[in-house]
């Protein structure tokens, strides 16, 4: 330090006497270069004392000695026998997100069983198929309560997915009107979902039997109603409404009908749907021209089944280029047989624009829904 200010001051005073710079320029510099050094110097050990006592604290601080939790395991398949939704001792886990709700139960004991379906339910005879997998009736061990078992198995991650999903929009749902969920078994790729057992077959079964009065048209109507009321309360759209989804107590009980297979629903409390989803006859114009779609598609695919139990066929579909939509054209010689007042309300139901078509609130206090328009005997309609 010393030899480089010497060697400072001999620059600066050599410039100093060349005329370069003046002497009192130099002392100055000079001066304010030493009391910067001496600042430094005084300033070391309190600097020093300063980061010794930091160190010191910081080391006997009581959160230095706690040992860090580990890592969370990343998310992995359950692969073990699994319950979700246990009406027993299992804790019930309801998750809204699209992962699948698992609950797993502790580890058995090397002589005790795994809990299985077979521990609850004595399985019984198939009572239907479908692409889905297999439904058989069971008989609940303790309380001896028949219910329906969805059978479904070699099952990807994401149909696992699609079928607990089902069983999640279902325990939401609590409707007379709308088939009930008890408890859903997961075992790797296999799924089993016990549902309620309904006795009376399926609205298609009971239409191959005979064509429905206006009367009981009138009574199926109201329950249905009743059950889109509730989930459309509940921000689930059905997307797959038709005879076959249309269970019956009893085959004469049609007002007491419920609306099962809820494969395809989806909540829309996240926005509009968009995908193409349903059965092509019973599809809304919005929901076939892959456009927003929402609650209303429901309504409309109701008008359709209705349509189609007055007049045996769907109502025939036709381009509108003017307003760039599918129209319905109903049959008025299919509608001969049953009062205006029901025409008015399917077609009310049928609407091209989504937003123009009634709520299931407002079909429910239509005029015909409150009223009817047949006779005492229901033969002969009146014409309102």
């Amino acid at each position: 330090m010393g030899a480089s200010i010497i060697h400072a001051y001999a620059r600066y005073s050599a410039r100093g006497l060349c005329g370069e710079i003046p002497i009192r320029s130099i002392v100055n510099r000079l001066g304010h270069r030493m009391k910067a050094v001496g600042w430094l110097l005084a300033a070391t050990p309190w600097l020093a004392v300063v980061a010794g006592v930091t160190v010191l604290a910081y080391a006997a601080h009581p959160t230095m000695h706690r040992r860090r939790r580990p890592a969370a395991a990343p998310y992995r398949e359950v692969t073990k026998p699994t319950l979700v939704g246990s009406t027993g001792d299992q804790s019930t886990l309801d998750t809204e997100s699209d992962r699948p709700a698992y609950v797993v139960p502790p580890p058995p004991a090397p002589c005790e069983k795994s809990y299985t379906i077979h521990d609850s339910y004595e399985l019984g005879a198939v009572v239907g198929k479908g692409s889905f997998g297999t439904v058989v009736l069971a008989t609940h061990r303790s309380s001896r309560r028949p219910v329906a078992v969805k059978i479904m198995d070699n099952l990807s991650l994401a149909e696992r997915r699609e079928a607990m999903k089902e069983y999640t929009l279902l325990k939401r749902l609590h409707h007379d009107n709308v088939v009930r969920a008890y408890e859903c078994f997961v075992h790797g790729p296999s799924v089993r979902i016990c549902l309620e057992y309904v006795p009376g077959g399926s609205l298609a079964d009971r239409m191959r039997q005979r064509r429905l009065h206006e009367r009981e048209i009138h009574a199926l109507a109201s329950g249905l109603l009743r059950a889109l009321q509730h989930c459309h309360a509940n921000g689930v759209v059905h997307r797959d409404i038709k005879p076959a989804n249309v269970l019956l107590l009893h085959p004469d009980d049609l007002e007491s009908a419920k609306l099962a297979d809820f494969g395809l629903a989806e909540r829309i409390f996240l926005g509009p749907l968009h995908d193409r989803s349903g059965t092509e006859d019973f599809m809304a114009p919005e929901v076939k021209l892959r456009r927003p779609y929402g609650t209303p598609a429901d309504i409309y695919s109701l008008g359709v089944l209705l349509h189609i139990l007055i007049a045996d066929t769907p109502p025939r579909m036709s381009y509108c280029p003017r307003r760039r939509a599918i129209a319905a054209t109903l049959d008025g010689h299919a509608y001969r047989h049953v009062s205006r007042a029901l025409r008015l309300f399917v077609q009310d139901m049928l609407v091209v624009d989504a937003a123009a078509r009634p709520t299931a609130d407002t079909l429910l206090e239509h005029p015909y829904m409150r009223y009817g328009s047949w006779t005492r005997s229901g033969s002969t309609p009146l014409l309102l």
